[in-house]
């Protein structure tokens, strides 16, 4: 696959039998299951018990970062800069954010059977041969769910590299990886928590943090940006299947003849009137309008 095609693939029919086979559902799923946050058992897939119990490990590793950074900031509080308080507090604020993502969408299941839905019923993919507009149009909400996935993930990777990078860059500028370069000063983190080792000053202890540090922020990008992914690939859709309906009222069949009939006064009134054919064709666009509405709305 050549830059251009893996930048702009419109390749949205050829080789796809579900949704799942595009390539930024894949990205999607790839990430998700990593947080445990892909509806596997509802679409059928199978589920690794191992990834179950991860979900109550990273649901406890989020609570104790939470516990961590808290009681960093109370131990040095007297001691951090304005930026470096104000990161922490930051830092503090993002954990909860992921706590209340974990409890209310990956431990939901609300959620999966939305996500479920959406991947089995909802998804343009199923309404593509309905006409040539549909397919059209899915199209076109292919090539843009495709983009914003690769220029999100993009994003992602980028911020999260200079999240951690910058600090190590920095402490390697002052000479901290030398021998005796924390006599003076301390290591610098892109994630402070309060740790029972030296994480400062001692070069193993701040081996060891910063591996931590390069997966927590890894872990929480991935429930901060993934879900917004989801949610926007489902706005993509819906957005698709309103001009898909709007387009089918546009377009709606006219009456093919007129009828003409003599009223009081001698005047002839002529109005047009839906043949016995007609009418079949209409009441099933009537009802394909509110199916694709009552699908919208619920």
């Amino acid at each position: 696959m050549g830059l251009k095609n893996f930048l702009f693939e419109n390749e949205s029919v050829h080789g796809i039998n579900s949704p799942t086979d595009h390539l930024y559902i894949k990205i999607l799923r790839f990430n998700l299951r990593i947080i445990g946050s892909w509806p596997q058992k509802e679409l059928g897939e199978k589920e690794p018990v191992a990834l179950n119990t991860f979900l109550y490990f990273y649901l406890l590793a989020t609570i104790g970062c939470q516990l961590g950074s808290t009681v960093y900031l109370r131990a040095y509080n007297s001691e951090l800069t304005f930026l470096e308080a104000g990161h922490t507090y930051l830092m503090i604020l993002m954990t909860f954010i992921d706590i209340s993502r974990i409890v209310m969408l990956t431990f939901s299941k609300e959620y999966r059977k939305v996500s479920k839905e959406f991947l089995t019923k909802i998804h343009l993919f199923y309404f593509k041969d309905s006409s040539e507009y549909a397919m059209k149009t899915y199209k076109r909400v292919h090539l843009m769910s495709h983009l914003f996935t690769l220029c999100l993930l993009s994003q992602m990777i980028f911020g999260l590299s200079c999240f951690n990078l910058i600090p190590m860059y920095n402490n390697y500028v002052a000479g901290r990886y030398k021998s005796g370069g924390t006599q003076n000063s301390t290591f610098e983190h892109s994630l402070y928590f309060k740790y029972p080792f030296d994480t400062l000053t001692d070069m193993r202890g701040y081996v060891l943090s910063n591996i931590i540090n390069w997966i927590l922020s890894y872990l929480c990008a991935t429930w901060f940006c993934m879900f917004d992914l989801f949610l926007s690939l489902m706005v993509f859709n819906i957005w698709g299947h309103f001009k898909m309906l709007i387009h089918t009222l546009n377009n709606f069949p006219k009456p093919r003849s007129d009828t003409s009939c003599l009223i009081e006064g001698g005047l002839t009134v002529t109005s047009a009137k839906y043949s016995e054919e007609e009418c079949i064709e209409v009441f099933k666009k009537l009802k394909q309008c509110v199916d694709s509405h009552r699908m919208i709305v619920k």
